[in-house]
């Protein structure tokens, strides 16, 4: 079922598409040597459960956009956008944004950090969690930080292992930039 909703949600305006995967940190805004993983795209609404939020993001025609990035072999990152209907939409979406991640129901340690570790670049209003699990290489850390930025929400996700893991600091940096970003892009539309 996953696949044929995945499928549907590839149709939509090809212009609301590209803006939607515009709005995404490209190499280009990353210090140091990443490689893209890939990105995909999809209608806003159409992989996950219904509400109003999710009908009035469906008949707007927005896209949810992600991409991924590696440096090294054990470093990692990733981006994604949603787009809502309304700015009221997004900020309804934002406390609960890390429920509706796959990695969220895996059997994790999943906890957020104290509000100091976090920079204070990043608004109160953001949304922070770090993934904990033991993996054949090491610890596994991924540090994740969402916020909402007019009519979309954002995630920022670095995951490493071991020594290789991400700072807060770091991943608010990104965080911060992947807003900047998006208000860029806003304002250009």
């Amino acid at each position: 079922m996953f696949l044929l909703h995945f499928l549907f949600g590839q149709f939509g305006d090809p212009a609301l598409n590209a803006r939607a995967r515009d709005m995404l940190l490209a190499n280009s805004d990353l210090d140091g040597d990443w490689t893209a993983l890939g990105e995909r795209s999809w209608r806003t609404g159409v992989l996950v459960g219904r509400n109003e939020i999710l009908r009035r993001a469906r008949r707007a025609g927005t896209f949810t956009a992600h991409r991924g990035f590696k440096q090294g072999p054990e470093r990692g990152l990733f981006v994604q956008v949603a787009c809502y209907a309304t700015p009221g939409d997004a900020e309804a979406r934002l406390p609960d944004v890390f429920s509706r991640l796959i990695y969220a129901k895996a059997k994790r340690k999943l906890h957020g950090p104290a509000r100091s570790e976090i920079p204070g670049s990043c608004p109160e209003h953001w949304q922070t969690k770090e993934i904990l699990s033991q993996a054949r290489k090491g610890l596994a850390s991924q540090k994740l930080i969402a916020g909402a930025v007019s009519s979309v929400v954002f995630i920022v996700s670095g995951s490493g292992y071991d020594d290789n893991g991400w700072e807060w600091e770091d991943v608010g940096s990104l965080a911060t930039a992947q807003a900047a970003k998006i208000e860029a892009r806003l304002a250009e539309s």
